[in-house]
């Protein structure tokens, strides 16, 4: 049976006659420039003459077989050929890279998680801000919408805005027709607003002060402006 390629060759033929140790020192000079990461010589009298060389790739374990397959030493021709199972030393080194794999692979999920769950606290900050900035804004609006409806010029034309959409004509009516000088409510229902028209300036100025903020928002909503109306 045909034996593939491996980081592991396997050596036999080996003079057995010699210590292992003359052996070990004659063959490391031939496979040195090689860097084997280890060499194996079989000690038992059954195995004697018999080696295991494990190199870091099978490339370089191709050219050490080509090398030593028929090279004397130490009086006999050296047999190589890729050994039928990588040393142990070829298994835990690839189980020790699989293991550093799947830790960094581990480590890699976990960085992107916290990459994700940064990019989403940045996002609901920046949103929070935004959201934050607008309300800052729109109060603002509100409060120089105020300020301009409240600083307008006596008109005997008042103008009220934001009313609750419960607000009715006929309850319109009610509220301002024992005002002195009241003439007619024009009722805008699609912008929630009314025109309230008096006789004159000071008519208007009057109901216009009867209202404190409290009163005015009971009656006709928590939004409601009342003010003279734009000439």
């Amino acid at each position: 049976m045909s034996i593939g390629p491996k980081q592991t060759i396997y050596l036999n033929n080996l003079n057995e006659k010699v210590s292992l140790t003359k052996l070990k020192a004659n063959l490391e000079p031939l496979i040195h420039n090689f860097e084997p990461l280890d060499i194996s010589l079989a000690k038992t009298l059954k195995l004697k003459g018999q080696a295991f060389i494990t190199f870091r790739d099978v490339d370089l374990a191709s050219k050490v077989v080509n090398e030593l397959n028929g090279l004397q030493l130490l009086g006999k021709p050296v047999r190589a050929t890729f050994a039928k199972t990588n040393s142990d030393k070829v298994v835990l080194d690839e189980a020790q890279l699989k293991e550093i794999k799947k830790i960094r692979h581990e480590k890699k999920i976990i960085k992107n998680k916290n990459i994700a769950k940064s990019k989403k606290k940045k996002k609901s900050i920046k949103d929070k801000s935004k959201r934050e900035s607008t309300q800052a804004k729109d109060k603002n609006k509100k409060a120089t919408d105020l300020s301009v409806w409240k600083n307008l010029p006596p008109n005997r034309i008042l103008l009220l805005q934001n009313l609750d959409s419960n607000i009715s004509k006929e309850i319109l009516n009610e509220v301002f027709q024992d005002f002195s000088g009241f003439e007619i409510v024009r009722f805008v229902k699609p912008r929630n607003l009314a025109f309230v028209d008096f006789a004159d300036d000071e008519m208007a100025r009057g109901c216009l002060e009867h209202f404190d903020e409290p009163e005015l928002k009971q009656k006709f909503g928590s939004e409601s402006i009342f003010s003279y109306a734009k000439k």
